[in-house]
């Protein structure tokens, strides 16, 4: 448990259900409190040329992915997420 200071903001975190990816069918349900750290951008292109980027968690419970409604993150942390890659090699303690 980490002792806040007075000013001292608390991490931003929301709670999600693991819904697997973008489906809404293949997750398990588990209720998940996420925070900053868990997130990835995933990203997904048309073949008429735009890119919507996703918010994504791995589930912990499944494995599955799970996107994060924009409308959950706030506006001051929506360009701080790393890549998949990027976040899995953070994961994983590796420099780069």
């Amino acid at each position: 448990m980490k002792v806040l200071k007075k000013g001292e903001p608390k991490e931003w975190s929301v709670k999600v259900k693991c819904t697997g990816f973008g489906n809404n069918r293949y997750g398990c349900g588990a209720e998940l409190e996420v925070v900053k750290k868990d997130i990835y951008l995933t990203y997904s292109e048309h073949y008429w040329g735009e890119t919507d980027i996703f918010y994504t968690i791995t589930c912990p419970e499944c494995g599955k992915e799970t996107d994060i409604p924009n409308s959950k993150i706030p506006y001051y942390l929506k360009g701080v997420f790393p890549s998949k890659a990027a976040w899995q090699k953070a994961a994983k303690g590796e420099l780069s």
